[in-house]
């Protein structure tokens, strides 16, 4: 029985790295061929380039050669050419579900492409211990978009009872999973704590009204203080997952929660976001993902702009030996190179987490003679003593990101939600 099972599916799951890039590469060479035969925007591209997909002998080969997309690319490809942008890589009839996601992004799917996707969450539900007995609500949205149904289908394939709760309505969510004895959920972390909020108002206690034991998370940068006072609000144990529209699950986490895993339906690279090259073992950078199972639309060496803290292969204490991606820490564009090093925005959130009355942050960065100079403009509430917080906190900074920075404090309310995050005013 497969409820019996450690694992969602043993084979893959604990290949060694060896059996798990033959396996790869097999795969890829078939959608590669696949894409270049039956994909107009692949053809066009690795044409010009001179690629041929016969010539990819290796999983170097396939990182060195084949050309980069990015959600940029897939929409100017589709304004140009409606709907799908040339990427559309199978008659129409053979189409079973089609979502729209921001940007416009058309994305087609075949019913074999989305039980991929499905696959992917079955297989990260598994490892956060999700199980046929449990009720799953499901709080993401399910109009237009992929999350909702996506995270629906995966519950379902592990066996799991569906709430499928969608977005808002806290109050709605609580009273259906005090009534159903709901055990799980699939959610992002502010709404956890929007529930926690509404919970109060209604007089709930969340670790006794509420049967909650598992939640899974995706798509938000928190401190690992805050899942922890999240866990123990509830009562429950929270899993981190990594999860694009495009390719579903692409990282998870298990019971070990040193890392995510990647699953090996995904090839996953950590490119420096500079140089677009390979970082070295336990070296943080950005995310490029390679779909090995999406034929309608085929996704390959997507870069997703999220930037994660490093990648390690080495095996995990569940057993599991696919590789493990760490905290996603950012984007690219808000992660500056500052003398020389990667100041990535979420240390410093880390750093700020347990100082009272600070709010939001902004990095700005100058270079008034030869040096670099990194002032962090905070804001800060009128109770906040800060000539005797200032010290502590530029201590916390440099020992979060290794560099000195200045401290600026700002009244709460100046730095709003389309402030950039970063200000670089060097000029070279």
């Amino acid at each position: 029985m497969r409820g019996d099972r450690s694992f969602w599916d043993p084979e893959h799951e604990t290949m060694s790295i060896g059996e798990l890039r033959a396996y790869q590469l097999s795969r890829l060479q078939q959608m590669l061929q696949w894409a270049y035969e039956h994909c107009p925007y692949y053809n066009n591209v690795w044409s010009a380039a001179g690629i041929q997909p016969t010539r990819i002998d290796s999983l170097e080969d396939f990182s060195a050669l084949v050309p980069f997309i990015t959600k940029e690319i897939i929409i100017d490809a589709q304004q140009r050419k409606p709907p799908y942008g040339g990427f559309l890589s199978v008659p129409t009839a053979d189409l079973a579900r089609i979502y729209v996601a921001p940007g416009p992004i058309h994305m087609p799917f075949t019913a074999e492409d989305f039980e991929g996707m499905a696959e992917t969450v079955a297989i990260a539900s598994w490892a956060a211990g999700l199980r046929p007995d449990d009720i799953a609500n499901v709080t993401s949205n399910y109009q237009w978009v992929i999350g909702g149904t996506l995270g629906d289908c995966g519950y379902r394939k592990v066996g799991c009872a569906v709430v499928p709760g969608g977005v808002g309505n806290t109050k709605m969510h609580l009273e259906a999973m005090q009534a159903l004895k709901v055990t799980a959920i699939f959610t992002f972390s502010t709404f956890l704590v929007q529930l926690a909020e509404t919970a109060k108002q209604m007089g709930l206690d969340l670790g006794n009204d509420l049967a909650l034991r598992v939640a899974m998370i995706g798509g938000e940068l928190k401190p690992k203080e805050a899942i922890t006072n999240l866990e123990q609000m509830y009562g429950m144990h929270i899993r981190e997952t990594y999860a694009t529209a495009d390719l579903g699950m692409v990282g998870f986490e298990c019971d070990g929660r040193a890392g995510m895993h990647h699953h090996h339906h995904h090839i996953v690279e950590v490119l420096d976001p500079v140089t677009h090259q390979p970082v070295p073992e336990g070296n943080g950078g950005e995310i490029v993902v390679t779909s090995l199972f999406r034929k309608a639309m085929p996704i390959i060496r997507l870069r997703t702009g999220d930037v994660v803290g490093f990648m390690s292969h080495e095996p995990c204490s569940c057993g599991r030996k696919t590789p493990r991606l760490g905290p996603i820490v950012g984007r690219v564009g808000d992660i500056p190179r500052v003398k020389g090093m990667f100041i990535v925005p979420k240390q410093i959130e880390n750093a700020l987490f347990s100082f009272k009355g600070l709010g939001r942050f902004q990095m700005v960065i100058d270079r008034p003679k030869v040096g670099d100079v990194l002032t962090v403009r905070i804001e800060a509430a009128p109770e906040v003593d800060q000539a005797a917080t200032k010290p502590a906190v530029i201590r916390a900074l440099r020992e979060a990101i290794r560099i000195g920075a200045e401290v600026e404090f700002v009244p709460i309310g100046t730095l709003r939600e389309s402030t950039p995050l970063v200000l670089d005013n060097r000029t070279a």
